[in-house]
């Protein structure tokens, strides 16, 4: 066994349906994708009388401090919806 770390070329292609397929020589094809919970969508609900543009800016800071986003290169987009109810 080769010591750690371990590394490896991944070759990945987003497709318009937002899947990724992962490929490397020699191996199959991994499909990839977000949990379908997921939806590339925010819904926030916060309760009557909230101030929804201060939640709105909340949810752009995670969004822009999010570790995950943050480990990845490439675009990201965040569509978010803020309802009172």
């Amino acid at each position: 066994m080769h010591p750690f770390p371990h590394h490896y070329a991944i070759h990945a292609v987003v497709r318009p349906d937002c899947d990724v397929q992962l490929s490397l020589p020699g191996v199959r094809v991994i499909e990839s994708a977000p949990p379908k919970e997921f939806d590339t969508h925010a819904k926030l609900q916060v309760p009557p009388g909230a101030d929804i543009e201060r939640a709105k800016k909340l949810l752009e800071k995670a969004e822009f401090n999010c570790l995950i986003a943050n480990s990845l290169c490439g675009e990201r987009h965040l569509t978010s919806e803020v309802e009172a109810g």
